[in-house]
């Protein structure tokens, strides 16, 4: 066709080429009239950064991505090598359940999910394997199935907190939970905030604290909320845990009403004897960071003699 002493270019029939249509040229000559067609232009990308949209409990996330303006297509490079399927970019969705038993007290898992997801140690590839992720928090009635031995140490704590008694003891798990894949978390990585409501039979009481068991280690976790229905702890251990509390009328501390003489055996109102290491206000410390189980069964006798911690009165 370079032949232009043969073949004349109708300039009027040229059409440029683009990215959607292909060109052409019309060429005449004593044989004839020929067309030739001319390739689509290569598209060039306008990329546009995606950020990542974090999912929600309603609606699926999005993966950091790139965006062309021009085609409309989405890739996960820059450069438009390889391109990205909604399926490809999806993030599963993220919630947090209370799993709560027939005879567990009302609970609620307040710590925000963000913060949650740090707490559990949930990793990028586990977001962005697009399934479904749900942390439970797990509270069910323990009264039947706590450990001897952790029934034992709660007993000897409560020989520490004078005039305490015990409610219900609770099985309290947290479990990490990826499309059906279900795993059992015993520690977390900050600590976790959880709101028990007070049972209607151990309401109106002065003041309630919890006592925590895990690894063989026994911890008071203090009261952090002012609700007179309501117990809120902080924790980052999930294992054994009891409601204790204090009635109205007795004082922690208080041996105004003891008897006086011989000190080493319990006393008539059911207070140990041997009170080594109580502080006179009889204050719990400070919430230590720890894990989740509740107890409310009455104990008659108290024992004593092992830590001693100050538990705050609740108003």
């Amino acid at each position: 066709m370079n032949d232009t002493t043969v073949w004349t270019k109708d300039e009027s029939s040229h059409v440029e080429p683009t990215e959607e249509t292909e060109g052409k040229d019309v060429y005449t000559g004593e044989y004839g009239t020929v067309e030739v067609i001319l390739p689509k232009k290569p598209h060039e990308h306008s990329m546009k950064l995606v950020p990542e949209k974090p999912a929600t409990k309603e609606e699926y996330g999005v993966k950091e991505h790139w965006h062309c303006d021009g085609c409309g297509k989405d890739f996960l490079d820059k450069d438009g090598r390889e391109e990205a399927t909604p399926d490809r970019l999806k993030i599963g969705k993220l919630e947090k359940v209370v799993d709560k038993g027939e005879k567990a007290p009302a609970t609620t898992l307040e710590t925000p999910l963000d913060a949650l997801k740090e707490a559990i140690g949930l990793t990028g590839e586990e977001v962005n394997a697009g399934e479904n992720i749900k942390i439970i928090l797990k509270v069910e009635d323990a009264t039947d199935t706590v450990l001897k031995e952790d029934k034992t140490a709660v007993t000897v704590m409560l020989g520490e907190l004078k005039n305490y008694k015990l409610g219900q003891y609770l099985d309290v798990t947290l479990l990490k939970k990826i499309g059906e894949l279900e795993q059992k978390i015993t520690e977390t990585n900050a600590p976790v905030r959880i709101m028990f409501e007070v049972p209607e039979g151990l309401r109106g009481k002065s003041e309630y604290s919890v006592i925590r068991i895990h690894g063989g280690e026994t911890t008071i976790l203090k009261d952090l909320d002012s609700n007179p229905n309501t117990v809120t702890i902080e924790t980052d251990k999930f294992s054994t845990y009891a409601l204790a509390y204090l009635e109205k009328g007795d004082v922690s501390g208080d041996t105004s009403d003891d008897t006086t003489g011989d000190t080493s055996g319990d006393t008539s109102d059911g207070t140990s004897g041997d009170m080594s290491g109580n502080t006179s206000d009889g204050i719990l410390s400070d919430n230590p960071v720890t894990g989740v189980a509740v107890s409310f069964i009455p104990i008659a006798a108290i024992l004593s003699g092992m830590i001693v911690v100050v538990n705050r009165k609740k108003k």
